[in-house]
């Protein structure tokens, strides 16, 4: 769905994403399972789609970018997959900031999973692990059972606020029936419109 938009706008400007393989983290990997050398690679730079995650195949079918990002689990196929993968720490919004800047919402922390359904344009539905009131910019009671969901370009576009205290998690990405060792992170964000539990906040 993003095949032809590198170059192009597709988050808010204070949107960076990066794909870290040197990192030490779960996702390490000195060389990806093609062989290929792997560097720090900038999907998104201050919300402009820059590259893409490419094996060698995926590189000679589409031709932007470099190799370097194959993963595959107990010698399958390999196939395009992330690594240590993370949204920048942007602006000096301090989570207090944030938290006025929401004025009333919901604060997410946490994932208990999702899915991405690329096919419908992008469409998503995480869960988190906790969820707060937040009610004229202060921190309240927990919420149950909550999740996030909408689609990847909006919601990009709707992050106005990033802010300065990335934090890593190690994990497991599924793909193609393969399991391999990730690590994804992100400062706290603050995201407007978006549909928390079935409701807009």
């Amino acid at each position: 769905m993003i095949k032809d938009m590198i170059g192009k706008e597709i988050a808010n400007t204070v949107v960076s994403v990066i794909d870290d393989p040197h990192l030490p983290e779960f996702g390490f990997m000195p060389v990806d399972a093609e062989g290929s050398a792997v560097k720090r690679t900038e999907i998104i730079q201050n919300g402009v789609l820059k590259n893409f995650l490419h094996s060698r195949e995926t590189l000679a079918a589409v031709g932007n970018g470099e190799a370097g990002h194959a993963r595959a689990e107990g010698g399958a196929s390999p196939i395009v997959r992330m690594s240590n993968t993370f949204i920048e720490n942007g602006g000096d919004a301090t989570m207090d900031e944030l938290l006025e800047g929401c004025k009333n919402g919901i604060l997410l922390k946490g994932s208990r999973g999702g899915q991405v359904d690329p096919g419908r344009g992008g469409v998503f539905q995480f869960n988190a692990e906790y969820g707060y009131l937040i009610e004229d910019g202060e921190q309240q009671g927990m919420v149950r059972d909550v999740s996030l969901s909408g689609d990847i370009l909006s919601t990009m576009h709707n992050i106005t606020l990033c802010g300065t205290d990335r934090k890593m998690t190690p994990g497991y990405c599924g793909k193609g029936g393969q399991s391999v060792p990730v690590t994804d992170g992100a400062p706290h964000i603050l995201l407007r419109n978006a549909v928390v539990g079935g409701r807009h906040a």
